[in-house]
């Protein structure tokens, strides 16, 4: 956990989720917030100044994966053979991911 110094400990506060943070700094109802990387580089309004080197957090992991009961299993497949495709891993990266790795089936 990140131990901030004091002098701004008193001025900081939580938000269910590092979109609601996002749109606060965007309407200017605060100064600055930490959100996903991914989530800021969606955004004209806002710039980033900084990226959290990840070896002061956990790895931070989207997981996709076909639902056993689905009814659309054949497209759920496509759908995570296109995230694993050259012309999905450019999207992901060019929308501030990094790559998809697949896990194989278990």
């Amino acid at each position: 956990a990140w131990q901030l110094t004091k002098d701004i400990d008193d001025r900081m506060t939580t938000t269910p989720s590092a979109r609601i943070a996002l749109a606060l700094v965007e309407k200017k109802a605060a100064d600055a917030g930490f959100v996903y990387e991914s989530d800021a580089l969606r955004s004209d309004q806002v710039r980033v100044d900084l990226v959290i080197d990840p070896k002061y957090h956990e790895e931070i992991r989207y997981t996709g994966s076909i639902v056993s009961r689905s009814t659309q299993k054949e497209n759920a497949k496509k759908f995570l053979d296109l995230l694993l495709s050259e012309p999905g891993q450019e999207t992901l990266k060019n929308h501030g991911f990094r790559s998809a790795k697949s896990l194989g089936n278990p």
